[in-house]
């Protein structure tokens, strides 16, 4: 199929080009919720397993927190730890996927406001921006749940 440029740009402004079958959204509502939910639990879990196992380890996370101030740095850092890790793992196996994306929404909610907040320091806005864009996520996980595709059941 030979389109020139204009009648691409005239696909896509009234969406034909990319238009879904009834099929084909059955499938991403299958498999497409899956795949999120296991990139979202990714992204929790290597961060919790790099804290914990990186340079100077959950120690020196807990040092980065003391320097900007946050109170009983050693318990927070251990906290945060266990919940990404935890919150990582439930998301990518589907268990108790609304209590684990509420948990990540909360910390990253807190990850904001004490230690990206832009309007403290302006050079953090895009990784404030990245932690709202991931609680947006987060929120379809709660909005929907595990979704229809691959999920440990209770």
């Amino acid at each position: 199929m030979d389109l020139s440029c204009s009648e691409v740009i005239h696909n896509f402004l009234h969406n034909r080009m990319f238009m879904m079958s009834e099929a084909q959204r059955t499938m991403m509502r299958t498999h497409g919720v899956l795949v999120g939910r296991v990139l979202l639990g990714l992204l929790f879990l290597v961060a919790g397993y790099n804290k914990l196992t990186g340079d100077g380890g959950v120690s020196g996370f807990a040092g980065m927190l003391t320097n900007m101030n946050i109170p009983a740095a050693m318990l927070v850092a251990w906290v945060v730890v266990l919940i990404e890790i935890v919150g990582g793992a439930m998301l990518i196996l589907g268990y108790r996927v609304g209590l684990a994306a509420g948990v990540l929404s909360v910390f990253l909610l807190l990850t904001v406001l004490l230690v990206h907040n832009p309007m403290k320091d302006a050079s953090q806005m895009t990784q404030a921006l990245k932690n709202l864009s991931i609680l947006g996520g987060l929120l379809y996980a709660i909005a929907y749940g595990p979704g229809q595709g691959w999920k440990v059941t209770k």
